[in-house]
């Protein structure tokens, strides 16, 4: 019945070339991207291998830009902070 629905919602919105399956690697990449631990999408995803969890989860360009930049803050202080 939901897969019915949400056919129905894509051809509403105006959606092209997206699946429902891919809502399984949308909600991977975002618990990932907040913090959830290599095992705990295992659990949530029902996978048994690590390799096959790194399929479905992705970071995003601008969660790696600010891991990048945090991290180089906390490495080389905020530009404008005094020494």
């Amino acid at each position: 019945m939901i897969r019915k629905s949400f056919h129905k919602a894509l051809i509403l919105s105006n959606i092209e070339n997206f699946k429902y399956h891919d809502l399984r690697h949308t909600c991977a990449s975002h618990l990932a991207m907040n913090g959830a631990t290599q095992g705990e999408l295992m659990e949530i995803l029902g996978h048994r291998s690590p390799t096959m969890t790194r399929r479905y989860a992705h970071f995003s360009k601008e969660h790696i830009s600010r891991i990048l930049q945090k991290t180089s803050n906390s490495l080389m202080g905020h530009v404008g902070d005094s020494i």
